[in-house]
């Protein structure tokens, strides 16, 4: 374990945000940074003390995440997502997805005609069918793949610097291996979104101890700025992530201090296999009767600039 200081300002001046309980790790302590609002752990697990939290039935039962619907759902998503972030790009462009996980984006890439490389912690990830689209894996994080410099058009960081230990850092190779004035879009949770403030501790994006840090607008754009890049837009919306963070988070609360944390998460991924019929009767009419509102407040938020997530897009500078 060790304390940091914030790595989007340098500031080492945070205050206590909460406390909770981390398995092997015992309590682990959310602070806030006085200066720029990231929310990190401190003391921070070493790579060796997270990677039990990371085990295969992180990533689903089976070769697949979630259920078969779900992951239908996800096919779709993804290749909504990969359209609307190469927009613009010339054709047959090199595109980096830093934490692929299963290579879904990629493929939805590939599809579009683009070289897809897709680095991810894990090398024993299922990805099936993703050798069609002839992407590229690397094992490891972005900082040991020594990719050459100055190769990609895109580089895409969905939903993974808050598992980063140097999130700068990595950002920093990013810009390294892009074009100059090429694209990068990272998204993350947004720890000053309304669910995130109404749910605190039982905030379904909290993910603790995996997520090491905790993003608002001012604090990840001041990381990508320090890392080289502009940050040209941020938007505050994603239907892959909103709606279902605020619906679980609800059944978290309504779980109370003594309940299971994300249990129709679990059953949506098929990891928990021992739920008794009645309670998933109860999870499953959840869902069904959940997810309008669940979107309604989701849109509602992001409306008002306080969504569940931050997507930034940003343009790599020329100059360091």
């Amino acid at each position: 374990m060790r304390t940091i200081a914030c790595p989007a300002c340098d500031l080492k001046d945070a205050h206590l945000v909460l406390e909770q309980g981390a398995g092997e790790l015992g309590i682990a302590r959310l602070v806030r940074c006085r200066g720029c609002g990231m929310a990190y752990l401190d003391p921070q697990p070493d790579p060796a003390e997270i990677a039990p939290f990371y085990a295969r039935d992180y990533y689903g039962g089976g070769d697949a995440k979630f259920k078969p619907w779900v992951e239908l759902l996800r096919g779709l998503l993804a290749r909504a997502r990969a359209r609307r972030l190469a927009r613009g790009l010339p054709a047959h462009s090199r595109v980096l997805d830093v934490g692929c996980g299963d290579g879904r984006l990629l493929a939805a890439f590939a599809a579009l005609g683009h070289v897809g490389t897709g680095t991810e912690r894990r090398d024993d990830h299922p990805r099936p069918g993703l050798a069609a689209g002839g992407a590229e894996i690397r094992a490891g994080d972005l900082t040991e793949t020594d990719l050459p410099g100055e190769q990609f058009d895109l580089c895409v960081y969905w939903h993974v610097l808050e598992h980063l230990h140097d999130p700068r850092t990595s950002l920093s190779e990013a810009r390294r291996v892009l074009k100059p004035g090429a694209r990068l879009v990272a998204a993350v949770p947004n720890f000053e979104s309304f669910q995130a403030q109404w749910a605190g501790g039982d905030w379904f994006h909290l993910d603790i101890p995996r997520h090491l840090f905790h993003f608002t607008p001012r604090s990840l754009a001041a990381l990508m700025a320090r890392a080289g890049f502009r940050v040209d837009r941020i938007g505050h919306y994603s239907a892959e992530q909103n709606p279902f963070g605020m619906l679980q988070s609800a059944l978290n609360r309504w779980a109370g201090a003594g309940g299971d944390r994300n249990v129709l998460y679990e059953i949506l991924k098929g990891t928990l296999q021992e739920v008794p019929i009645g309670r998933r009767m109860v999870q499953g009419s959840a869902f069904v009767l959940g997810m309008p509102i669940a979107i309604c407040l989701a849109t509602l938020e992001s409306m008002l600039g306080r969504g569940g997530t931050i997507e930034a897009w940003a343009t790599r500078e020329s100059a360091a």
